[in-house]
């Protein structure tokens, strides 16, 4: 995985909670245990929180990605209708 840089007081409490909980390893050698501990319990009690916003953060990528087939498929059909004979 790619290492991404961000700065985590930046981020809104659910949003740190998401990062966290997709580190693994060497990534969360910055952590102390406590704080491993403290973060784990909030992820623990956020959980549904979380899920609700990891899924619609999910649908509105895949809505996206649904517009911009479309609007390529339409340029591209109004492409081939305007070509020259």
């Amino acid at each position: 995985s790619l290492p991404v840089f961000v700065r985590s007081d930046s981020l809104d409490d659910s949003s740190r909670l998401i990062s966290i909980g997709f580190m693994s390893g060497s990534d969360m050698d910055f952590l102390s245990t406590k704080k491993l501990r403290t973060w784990r319990s909030k992820i623990c009690s956020a959980q549904t929180d979380l899920r609700d916003k990891l899924v619609s953060a999910f649908n509105d990528n895949v809505h996206q990605l649904y517009t911009q087939i479309n609007t390529l498929l339409d340029n591209f059909e109004f492409e081939s209708v305007q070509v020259p004979k």
